[in-house]
């Protein structure tokens, strides 16, 4: 069987160990680019140079044969001296059928546009389930968090997961424990397309308990992959996970973990592409509060509700949405305010976490700032302003040359976080700037 219905070609004869088969020359590309991807232990940026090569025409045989021309690392040679055989990638074609796993190349249709743009994309990804042609319902929305998660983060991640699938959102979550679960189990409550991101082949179960859940997932949304089938979930896949799990979504929202948990790692990758992220806000005491918490000092956005996450994405007004968002749950208990109308708090820790997060992205970081006073000090200076004029002429330049994400314009302007908040805040006001999934351009 072949991998997949493709151009019609010049006929060509691919040779496997002892074998020949006949196939199209696009046939050929499509199975030697299998076997290139079966090589689990290649980076994805030199797995990329050789495919380009594949897809210019070269055979991968020949190209195997004269490594040293490929000018890569003795470490990188050994190990594509382990590719394997013809034969090992025709069984597999022929396997992935049965498995219900598709096989795509970065050049196909299909294949993810968000991930076309980021450093080092995965030439390759195994995909199974029942939504990938007809399209993801946008937006897109990542929720990570801890796999020790607490009892209020799962309840969390699985309410604001209902939330954004009745409003219409995709749930994107890695399937692992903890907040991952909690995610995909909101959105399949909801009858809502939910994708599994995984660190192993789509034909292993991981962790063994979530069987189940993955197969209502594949009816209601589906998997992904860049490793081929039968790759064990080893600890170094999950980095090369969270990369694909951060491109896929328009905004990530980050429920627990701590500071140096892979959900950070997600959220650095998020931040590198240009991804909005936002964070609940969570009690002190828990200890998964330490990640979102440090989210929302730096600048993210409190993710209160799907409310918030839905008017992150851009997605339209909240106010327009659909009455499930409108009337979607808030993290917290309701009580009347002095007036007799009601009002949703969060809890007593978790507001002043949200209120100093607020405060935060009016003020710059910058130590030694005109904002800052000190015990004693007889002539503070007064606050500084929410967002300095220059900043915001040096933001609507930098815009000039295209959209930019929140870390490209902290990058290239050597500006706070916080303080860029602030300023694209009033340029969004003043209608001269425009948020687009994650992204700023100027109107």
């Amino acid at each position: 069987m072949l991998l997949t219905a493709g151009c019609a070609g010049p006929a060509a004869r691919y040779r496997g160990d002892g074998s020949v088969r006949e196939t199209t020359e696009w046939d050929r590309i499509r199975l030697e680019s299998l076997r290139l991807s079966m090589l689990w232990q290649l980076h994805p940026r030199t797995a990329r140079r050789i495919h380009d090569r594949i897809l210019s025409g070269e055979q991968l045989e020949r190209l195997l044969d004269d490594l040293e021309a490929l000018r890569i690392s003795p470490r990188t040679r050994a190990v594509l001296t382990k590719v394997p055989s013809a034969d090992e990638a025709w069984e597999l074609s022929e396997r992935l059928p049965q498995l219900g796993i598709e096989f795509r190349m970065a050049s196909d249709p299909g294949y993810p546009a968000g991930l076309a743009e980021i450093p080092d994309p995965p030439p390759f990804l195994f995909r199974r389930g029942g939504c990938w042609d007809a399209g993801w319902p946008r937006p897109v929305i990542g929720i990570i968090g801890s796999r020790a998660a607490s009892r209020s983060g799962r309840e969390i991640a699985r309410t604001l997961a209902r939330d954004l699938a009745l409003s219409g959102a995709t749930i994107v979550s890695g399937l692992a424990r903890g907040i991952d679960a909690e995610a995909h189990h909101g959105a399949l409550a909801a009858d809502g397309c939910t994708i599994g991101v995984l660190g192993a082949g789509l034909d292993v179960v991981y962790p063994p308990e979530h069987e189940s859940l993955q197969s209502r997932m594949l009816a209601a949304g589906g998997i992904v992959s860049e490793f081929p089938p039968g790759t064990p979930p080893l600890p170094l896949h999950f980095p090369r996970r969270n990369r694909i799990l951060a491109a896929l979504v328009d905004v990530l929202v980050v429920v627990e973990g701590t500071e140096k948990s892979g959900a950070r790692s997600t959220v650095d990758h998020a931040l590198d592409q240009g991804r909005e992220v936002l964070a609940v806000p969570r009690d002190p005491v828990i200890p998964g509060s330490a990640l979102p918490n440090r989210l929302l000092y730096e600048g993210a956005l409190p993710a209160l509700s799907a409310r918030e996450v839905i008017e992150a994405a851009g997605a339209g007004d909240a106010l327009s949405a659909p009455r499930s968002l409108r009337e979607s749950t808030r993290f917290g208990t309701r009580r009347p305010t002095r007036g007799g109308t009601d009002s949703t708090v969060i809890g007593a820790d978790t507001a002043k976490i949200c209120s100093a997060a607020r405060a935060d992205t009016n003020r710059s970081t910058d130590p030694g700032s005109p904002a800052e006073t000190h015990p004693g000090d007889p002539n503070p200076s007064p606050p500084a302003p929410d967002a300095p004029a220059d900043l915001k002429a040096q933001v609507r330049r930098c815009l000039d040359t295209g959209p930019r994400g929140l870390a490209e314009l902290s990058a290239s302007l050597s500006a706070p976080i916080a303080a860029l908040q602030a300023a694209l805040s009033e340029l969004e006001v003043l209608g001269w700037v425009l948020r687009d999934q994650g992204r700023y351009r100027r109107r």
